[in-house]
């Protein structure tokens, strides 16, 4: 249940993520056979590469298929259709005027195009088909509301036309495309490595298959879009987008909500209607819904799992109990020859034993020989030995003096830094001292010509003093003659 609800929350982020964020392919660009864009393209005659004909116009950086047949064929086949691509066409079903009326089926449709032009005739001329040939060798790619909404894949032979029903599509992917505001996103991939064939609408796959392999095509595949729109009908049909690549994109590989590990999940929703039309009234599958779906398939397929594992144990078991006992049955082997050859061998060993013959002493002289040369190369072997571990050993000496050299260095920098500070703190010091003392001289000669001042100043008052009652006391003197 916790991965269920896990794989709930990764499908719900997806979805409400806009799908250029969820895309990934930042470094995966589109090749040179994609159309460019349309906002920067005068006219629909002037777009490099491609041909069109027919209703389909050039509108405010849109490709609209108006009332009539139109087409847009590439005049280039499509590059590397044997190996590996992917082809992303993003379109839209507006309305010239609301209406409820989509009885059109037989008229209104946009199809996209894989075919083999040398099995196609009049593959560019012939617009009866949708705007495309009624009669084609490759795959026919219909949106039309036909018996069911959606999308209807067609395989032709080139040789007779398929009529569009249910029961002759290869397959089918139901939704309700009819007066969306939103674009819709037709992605088609193939991959000769993965060996499938992939066809996806909004990154929910719709079909895909092992059975059908491009590796022994006989040319490239010619591709186009083709759109159709009855005289009488409201409707029409818009080209936003059209992307090839040479390569599978990120989004081709990964299909959101509906792949899991590499297996495939797919939903089929039967709907019961009284009308052959679909109502646009009709709004698209919910989040909420399409996750309570995926979740409902994916615990029905693992019930069904189990039951499949404890089908084949019971199976197993029931083939074990009704299984005979197994009998081994060992060939019958002759041993006289072995035990004959066993005698002999005994026989020889026992003439050995009994043997008075010496050794041959040019074996003794090459054992002796070999027994010196293996004494040398120990004692070779010795040497370098004792070599090595003195070399060792002094290279450790060197490098333990080295070390201890550093640090008796380092010790001694740090030792004459510290006198290098206390140096200049005791000169700090001396320099205090010396301002302080030159300060206080300053002070006591301020105060002892401060005083002389106000001694001199006293005196001179003091003069001034009787000076002035000299002065007064001879005035007086002078009135009283």
């Amino acid at each position: 249940m916790k991965f269920l609800s896990f794989c709930s929350l990764l499908t719900a982020a997806a979805a409400l993520l806009p799908e250029g964020m969820m895309a990934g392919d930042k470094d995966v660009t589109p090749g040179r056979q994609s159309l460019p864009n349309l906002f920067t393209v005068d006219s629909a005659g002037s777009i490099e590469g491609w041909e069109v004909s027919g209703s389909l116009k050039l509108d405010a950086g849109r490709l609209a298929f108006e009332k009539g047949q139109g087409a847009l064929w590439s005049k280039q086949p499509l590059a590397n259709s044997v190996d590996e691509w992917t082809i992303e066409t993003v379109f839209r079903n507006s309305e010239s005027v609301e209406t409820t009326d989509h009885s059109f089926v037989d008229t209104n449709g946009l199809a996209f195009w894989l075919v083999q032009s040398q099995n196609t005739p009049n593959l560019k001329k012939d617009q009866t088909n949708f705007g495309g040939p009624a009669v084609f060798d490759g795959f026919q790619f219909l949106v039309n509301n036909k018996e069911k909404p959606g999308i209807k894949l067609y395989s032709g032979d080139g040789t007779k036309h398929i009529p569009n029903q249910l029961d002759n599509a290869l397959g089918t992917c139901l939704f309700n495309y009819l007066d969306s505001m939103v674009p819709f996103t037709l992605r088609i991939s193939y991959s000769t490595k993965k060996n499938w064939f992939k066809v996806q609408i909004d990154n929910n796959l719709c079909f895909k298959t092992d059975a059908i392999s491009f590796k022994n095509l006989e040319q490239d595949f010619d591709f186009g879009v083709t759109g159709a729109v009855d005289g009488d009908s409201k409707e029409y049909w818009e080209i936003l987008k059209l992307s090839v690549y040479n390569q599978l994109t990120e989004d081709a590989i990964d299909d959101h909500a509906i792949l899991a590990d590499g297996a495939v999940r797919v939903v089929t929703v039967t709907q019961q209607e009284e009308e052959p039309t679909y109502q646009p009234s009709f709004g698209r599958e919910s989040l909420m819904e399409r996750t309570r779906k995926w979740k409902e398939q994916i615990e029905k397929e693992q019930q069904q799992e189990n039951q499949q594992q404890q089908q084949q144990q019971q199976q197993q078991q029931q083939q074990a109990q009704n299984q005979p006992p197994v009998r081994i049955e060992l060939p019958s082997v002759d041993l006289s020859e072995v035990t004959q050859k066993l005698n002999n061998l005994e026989s020889l060993i026992k003439q050995v034993g009994t043997s008075n013959n010496q050794p041959d002493p040019l074996i003794l002289n090459q054992i002796v020989e070999s027994q010196i040369q293996q004494i040398q190369i120990l004692e070779v072997l010795k040497d370098n030995y004792s070599k090595l571990e003195q070399l060792i050993q002094s290279q450790n000496n060197d490098i333990a003096r080295s070390i201890l050299n550093e640090f008796n260095k380092h010790r001694k920098e740090l030792g004459d830094l510290g006198k290098h500070v206390q140096s200049l703190a005791a000169s700090g010091n001396r320099q205090l001292e010396s301002a302080f003392a030159y300060e206080n001289d300053r002070v006591e000669s301020f105060q002892r010509y401060l005083k002389w001042i106000m001694i001199f100043m006293i005196a001179a008052l003091v003069i001034i003093c009787v000076f002035v009652y000299r002065i007064r006391k001879d005035v007086k003197h002078s009135k009283l003659l």
